[in-house]
């Protein structure tokens, strides 16, 4: 926190931990599960903030881990840890935030499961193998400022996959996926600018990405610069005739809504563009 930040080939890191695996014997260990991602706050209260190219802000889950592979006292594989969920990146500026970085509150993957015994004097396996742990679930991202400026900037909220079950007399089952997460932008009073290398995703089901502009919203990043796979994207501005945007192509369109910070409760369905201009008749 300070009146401006500035963050310079910077990489902020509160990744989560992975999950040691586990060890055989006949009583096998249990694997660890990966660690939980922390929490990276960065905010100016007077000022602007800026990041360059090189930054890298990573608060995603610790992948679980391996379950241990069947011995010939104890033939079963183990099964896999369970991966980190993501923490929580917010960047907010008083002024102008500036934006150049990859930014990923990702989810963790689930451990492999262990494999049972296989028996090369019989050329067989005689344990059964291992459940793949499953993925923990994606953080969330916030990104404000007065006006906000993306430029070659990668956001991931997605979900990571489970652990592969380990081979056996009857292979283990895949570890489940992870749930993806949400990010907001928000310009409080000016313009939101996605120019070219940038491209946000985001995978929570529902209203997984919303960028909001007090002002104009101006794409320069071209059709793919959102990606929703689970849920859909939504975004809020003033007026399309001082828009820019860029290619992408929405499901609908809404006039007479301004961006209140609650969730979207009109009719419309899939990805939007909304304007707080209302028609005229």
């Amino acid at each position: 926190t300070g009146a401006s930040v500035v963050l310079a080939e910077a990489s902020p890191y509160a990744h989560g931990g992975v999950g040691g695996s586990g060890g055989q014997g006949t009583t096998p260990g249990s694997p660890g599960n990966g660690g939980n991602g922390g929490n990276v706050i960065l905010a100016a209260t007077t000022g602007d903030l800026t990041t360059n190219y090189y930054s890298y802000i990573d608060a995603g889950g610790g992948s679980g881990g391996f379950g241990a592979d069947g011995v010939n006292d104890a033939a079963n594989g183990g099964t896999g840890g369970t991966g980190g969920t993501g923490g929580m990146v917010s960047l907010s500026a008083a002024g102008t935030l500036t934006l150049s970085a990859t930014i990923s509150v990702a989810s963790g993957y689930g451990g492999d499961g262990g494999a049972g015994y296989y028996d090369y004097n019989l050329l067989s396996y005689t344990g059964t193998g291992g459940a793949g742990g499953a993925a923990g679930n994606a953080g969330t991202i916030s990104v404000s400022g007065a006006s906000v400026v993306l430029s070659s900037t990668a956001l991931d909220a997605g979900s990571d996959n489970g652990g592969f079950g380990g081979q056996g007399t009857v292979p283990g089952l895949d570890g489940g996926g992870g749930t993806g997460g949400k990010a907001i932008l928000r310009a409080t009073s000016g313009d939101l600018t996605l120019d070219s290398g940038t491209y946000l995703s985001a995978s929570a089901a529902g209203e997984a990405l919303v960028l909001a502009a007090a002002g104009n919203f101006v794409n320069n990043a071209g059709s793919f610069a959102l990606n929703a796979p689970n849920g859909r994207w939504l975004v809020y501005s003033t007026n399309p005739s001082t828009d820019f945007s860029g290619g992408l192509v929405y499901d609908f369109r809404q006039y007479g809504l301004t961006y209140s910070g609650a969730a979207y409760s009109g009719p419309g369905i899939g990805n939007g563009v909304i304007y707080s201009l209302a028609p005229v008749a």
